[in-house]
């Protein structure tokens, strides 16, 4: 009996080597994610936040006991003042957990005016929990939103030409029509991504016409040069 008992304490002390030995690894790993990370077990208390994440959120370095206490308390472990609109980042964090489904690229901007883009990663396992990740995306956002403006302006300039106009690709596919050229709405959306022959089936021209066109637009490529011609 003090045998088996003795066999059954050094399984237990080994498993207990073995988990603090994996939890090590895995925090070690956590620690060189060069992004703001938060781990949250499977009743929804912090395991774990580094560096960045506290910069970036404005946590204190209080223990994570102490962490999970003001998170308990607020609903919210990052500071609110830093936040643009708390409330919504709130009511965000809310369903992500109630789905419980990874979710990726949540925005939120901060009062400073940057934007942070917020991965909710679901941990495979029953009460695995989840991994919060967080990146600072302002200059992407900022430069989406310029090119967005710019192709909005750029096609409200081509749109209100007052001759036909079409936008082709390096692949000679359709990019853009305004409605001089195409003044159906429905079909002028249907030519976008067709090449030359879709189009001309779209616009009920013959395939001889099409073929004479794709013939002038290769042309035209191979050249480098203004190819003009009578349809």
């Amino acid at each position: 009996m003090e045998v088996k008992l003795a066999a059954a304490e050094q399984a237990v002390a080994e498993a207990q080597q073995a988990a603090q030995r994996h939890e090590n690894e895995m925090l070690a790993v956590l620690q060189a994610i060069p992004v703001a990370t938060m781990l949250l077990d499977g009743n929804n208390q912090v395991r774990y936040v580094n560096h960045k994440c506290r910069d970036m959120f404005g946590l204190s370095t209080d223990s994570l006991q102490r962490l999970n206490e003001q998170r308990n308390a607020s609903g919210m472990l990052a500071n609110p003042q830093l936040l643009a609109d708390p409330e919504n980042v709130r009511v965000q964090l809310r369903a992500m957990r109630a789905i419980n489904h990874t979710s990726l690229n949540n925005d939120f901007t901060l009062t400073d005016g940057r934007i942070i883009a917020v991965d909710y990663l679901v941990l495979d396992g029953v009460g695995a929990g989840h991994l919060f990740s967080a990146r600072d995306v302002t200059s992407q956002r900022r430069t989406e939103q310029q090119l967005a403006e710019q192709q909005a302006f750029y096609n409200d300039v081509i749109t209100n030409l007052p001759a036909a106009v079409s936008v082709l690709g390096a692949d000679l596919r359709y990019l853009f029509v305004n409605a001089v050229a195409e003044p159906n709405p429905k079909v002028r959306a249907a030519i976008v991504g067709t090449d030359t022959a879709e189009c001309y089936v779209l616009r009920g021209r013959s395939k001889l016409q099409a073929e004479q066109r794709q013939q002038h637009l290769e042309r035209a490529v191979q050249q480098r040069r203004e190819v003009t011609w009578e349809e």
